[in-house]
């Protein structure tokens, strides 16, 4: 597998520790963060900032790949997404997401899908 999808790895088991500072260290400076339904999130410290609250506001994350697309410097990556909810549990929720990398495996660019 490519330098995108060692960079995708790295962004599902900080979702899964709910690390917003290893998050930090995955995004390039100038990386970009897009999702259905929000403006995008643009530089480093500001998907660290977003993605700390989206994190906290989520306990207990368990990510199931289902498909991968790798194509070195990019990566398709189709997922299930579940975790703990005031009331219940999100079980299963599928998700898509899209990275590429810079020349430092960085994420340059990362969109999710729901």
């Amino acid at each position: 597998m490519g330098r995108a999808y060692d960079a995708w790895k790295k962004v599902r088991e900080a979702w899964v520790e709910a690390d917003a500072d290893a998050l930090r260290e995955v995004y390039a400076e100038d990386g970009v963060y897009l999702e259905a339904l929000n403006p995008p999130h643009e530089g480093r410290e500001m998907i660290r900032s977003y993605l700390d609250d989206f994190l906290a506001a989520r306990p207990n994350i368990e990510i199931t790949e289902t498909r991968v697309i790798d194509g070195g410097d990019a990566v398709a990556v189709e997922w299930l997404f579940s975790y703990d909810q005031p009331t219940r549990r999100a079980v299963n929720l599928r998700r898509a997401s899209v990275l590429t990398v810079n020349d430092a495996g960085e994420v340059k660019y990362h969109r999710d899908y729901t």
